[in-house]
């Protein structure tokens, strides 16, 4: 037996007949051995990738990040001070097209009092993103708290398309309820998806924050992604902080009001492989070697953020997002990218 092989056999052994679908996505994506981010993936953009970003394809994206940083630094230096310093944090930076393009926007002697620091958990992009930023002076950090840690001055987050990568759970509408979604293997009957009923604890601040539109009259068979993983991770580092922050998030999806009527029976879950998009039985192919994803529903993250202290500035179009930073000619604000992707700005506590 393989060692992939060995290794799902021994996972499905001890799911004991019921592997979430976010257990099987978390482990596809980012187990350190056979995950796609954590071991087997090439790069993000071009003939050798199995996707593109929006910044991949066009730098525009990168100049109107630039253009929301300038501003956020003119509004806490009015706030605070004209001397205040700022460290730029950006997470998940794929082929570090992002960051190239933002400290593009300064002049070198600018940079040179500049702190970009990196979250990567990839290690093949990690080594990518090393090499193509080394004469910017771009560091590296294994976590947000770390970056945090070492931040100096107001910390500016951001990111491009990282929310769709947490692991989602999949639920499926049926007779008049929701029930997770699972996966099962077994020598006789192979891989195949099976179902339990979703039980939310009442406990979990994550799960009482959902959207209540998903609770809406939903057809039959409709399924439809949460991605609780997200929150949990951002509240490890958010929770009990009491410094300033700025946090600025690119992803494609929508708000919740709007989830019924644009999303498929089949959900948002979908694969990629080789700038092909693959759905439905295809999710479960190529182990660990095609990226998966899903839309990002925004009014979870704003329900979420609000709970963790931050505050709504705003939440726009890509298109708008672009148009205000004198973009408006960019391939990524036009009707299709500039209205499927937002970008939402959030401050964590005002002094």
């Amino acid at each position: 037996m393989s060692d992939l092989r060995n290794f799902l056999a021994q996972s499905f052994a001890r799911a004991e007949g019921f592997l979430p679908l976010e257990t099987f996505v978390s482990l596809a994506l980012y187990d350190e051995n056979f995950g796609y981010y954590g071991n087997n993936i090439a790069t993000v953009g071009g003939k050798e990738a199995d996707f593109a970003t929006a910044i991949t394809l066009d730098p525009a994206i990168g100049k109107a990040v630039a253009h929301w940083i300038r501003a956020e630094q003119l509004y806490w230096r009015q706030l605070c001070g004209s001397r205040l310093r700022f460290s730029l944090i950006e997470i998940g930076a794929g082929s570090g097209e992002l960051a190239l393009q933002v400290m593009k926007q300064w002049q070198w002697f600018q940079r040179r009092s500049m702190d970009y620091c990196i979250v990567e958990t990839s290690a093949p992009l990690r080594d990518i993103q090393a090499k193509r930023l080394r004469k910017y002076g771009v560091s590296h950090a294994e976590s947000v708290e770390a970056a945090l840690a070492r931040a100096e001055g107001i910390p500016l987050v951001f990111s491009n398309e990282l929310v769709d990568a947490f692991p989602p759970v999949v639920l499926q509408r049926g007779h008049g309820r929701w029930f997770e979604v699972g996966v099962d293997w077994s020598a006789e009957n192979g891989l195949r998806e099976v179902f339990r009923p979703y039980e939310p604890d009442s406990k979990d601040p994550c799960f009482s924050l959902l959207s209540s539109s998903y609770e809406d009259d939903w057809r039959e068979r409709q399924r439809i992604e949460l991605q609780p993983s997200f929150y949990r991770w951002w509240q490890k580092w958010a929770a009990g902080r009491s410094e300033p922050l700025s946090f600025l998030t690119i992803d494609y999806g929508r708000r919740a009001e709007a989830w019924s009527r644009a999303v498929s029976l089949g959900g948002t879950l979908r694969g990629y492989f080789q700038h092909e998009r693959k759905t439905g039985g295809d999710i479960y192919q190529r182990f660990g070697k095609q990226d998966l994803t899903v839309d990002v529903n925004f009014s979870d993250i704003e329900n979420w953020g609000r709970q963790l202290g931050f505050a709504h500035q705003w939440l726009q179009t890509q298109s708008d997002f672009l148009a205000g930073a004198g973009q408006s000619a960019s391939l990524m604000a036009e009707e299709g990218p500039g209205e499927q992707f937002l970008v939402l700005s959030q401050r964590f506590t005002d002094p």
